[in-house]
């Protein structure tokens, strides 16, 4: 017969302590990382979701700094996002975060920083704005730019069928 913890060994001692170092390890770690997580959470209200989707960046001047988390309605029905940016980014109060939309629909949330030395508070939640898409320079096509676009551009021959078959459709049913 072997010497040493034979008893200890699939003991209800043994299970109980194997449990107990489990559960702290899982607890500790739950709490270490909410304690040294790397990023800060905002809450920011708009009135549309413009088509974002979690996981969609959040920038500033151009660089990504985080990412949207969750997008819900709130109380008020409208729509309620929670944005992580980094920890290292620093928001000061006042910062503004304003929804750029491109001409297809999509878009992207841009934070524009404010020019105090106070920081927001990411408990608070934040107003967004919305940005149309600046359309002034726009013009309509002519008929020969217009079939090039359609004969070089597969997303556009693609449109230009779609519509086709819609308008053919939709005269038929007159």
């Amino acid at each position: 017969m072997s010497k040493g913890i034979p008893y200890f060994y699939g003991s209800p001692k043994a299970i109980a302590l194997t449990a107990l170092t489990i559960f702290l390890l899982v607890a500790g770690g739950l709490f270490f990382n909410d304690f040294f997580r790397s990023t800060e959470h905002y809450k920011v209200q708009f009135d549309n979701a413009y088509y974002l989707a979690e996981g969609d960046k959040v920038y500033i001047k151009g660089l990504e700094v985080g990412e949207i988390k969750d997008i819900e309605i709130d109380k008020e029905n409208k729509i309620l996002m929670t944005i992580l940016i980094g920890r290292n980014i620093k928001l000061p109060k006042g910062s503004t975060f304003t929804i750029h939309l491109e001409l297809l629909g999509k878009g992207q949330i841009e934070i524009d920083l404010a020019e105090t030395q106070e920081l927001l508070n990411s408990e608070e939640i934040q107003i967004g704005h919305v940005q149309e898409p600046d359309t002034t320079g726009l013009r309509t096509l002519s008929a020969e730019e217009r079939d090039s676009l359609v004969k070089h551009n597969p997303m556009y021959r693609l449109a230009d069928t779609i519509m086709m078959i819609l308008r053919k459709k939709d005269s038929t049913t007159r």
